[in-house]
């Protein structure tokens, strides 16, 4: 008597899912786009090259507090995860997809994976050049690394957030605007214990409390300390776990059809 074949799971959903969605997301619209706009912080670092280094210190950290923390992390995060569901879903493959004998856990995993991977290459690659042209500016040591360490953990913290959001609506990349340029901006200059709630405060705090007050003294640290480097890096992982696991709830028990599944 034969032994049974064994039901293919996790890792055979979790692999192919992976290897296809990095195929689509590099050279996707989204990906141009954002390698236009990762562009310009290099080019604002190139614009301040002529300045005296301590003016270069302070445009970088406005560089790395307002453009890449406050927008290029979120809307990085907002575009790569809500397309982690919503993607399929407008082009009618996620039917096709779950009823495939793969476990609906390994294909959120792998399109996670692949978006998570291009998100990072390009901020990391964006970073560095802005790092680089930034050379002989009067920085406090240890600040590239603060850099990449709130940029690069706080990214898997939106990303898992938006595909929740995904995953539960259709008007995901909306709302997920209306939050990151509405919600959290407001939160993160309200003074006091709220902004505790936000992504954003943990990412700042890794860049330093020193560096936030170089260049926005009252505007940023007014009312809260930043929580320590510790704190904050387990804030955005566990933010980030939380958010995949119920997506992955979301998606594991949530029913999709074809589109115009009446049609021939």
């Amino acid at each position: 008597m034969s032994a049974p074949v064994p039901h293919p799971g996790f890792l055979a959903g979790l692999g192919p899912t992976f290897r296809r969605s990095i195929a689509s997301v590099l050279p996707g619209k989204r990906s141009l786009v954002l390698l236009g706009v990762m562009a310009v912080p290099p080019l604002l670092a190139v614009a301040a090259m002529e300045s005296d280094p301590v003016r270069r210190d302070k445009t970088l950290i406005a560089i790395l507090l307002f453009i890449y923390l406050q927008f290029l992390v979120p809307i990085s995060g907002l575009l790569f995860g809500t397309g982690i569901v919503l993607d399929e879903a407008g082009g009618g493959t996620l039917p096709f997809l779950f009823t495939r004998p793969t476990s609906r856990a390994g294909i959120v995993l792998g399109k996670f994976g692949a978006a998570w991977l291009a998100g990072t290459v390009v901020l990391g690659v964006s970073l560095a050049m802005t790092l680089i042209l930034s050379l002989g500016a009067e920085t406090t040591p240890g600040l590239p690394l603060r850099a990449f360490a709130a940029i690069l953990l706080a990214y898997p913290a939106y990303l898992a957030a938006f595909a929740f959001l995904g995953a539960l609506t259709k008007w995901a990349l909306l709302g997920g605007f209306l939050y990151t340029f509405g919600l959290e901006g407001v939160l993160g200059i309200i003074p006091g214990m709220v902004r505790e709630a936000t992504m954003l405060h943990y990412s700042r705090s890794l860049l330093g409390a020193g560096e936030v007050q170089k260049v926005a003294r009252e505007f940023l640290t007014r009312g809260t300390e930043p929580v320590p480097t510790g704190t904050a890096i387990t804030v955005l992982l566990v933010v980030a776990a939380v958010f995949i696991l119920l997506t992955i709830i979301v998606v594991s028990r949530k029913q999709f059809v074809e589109r115009n599944p009446g049609r021939a």
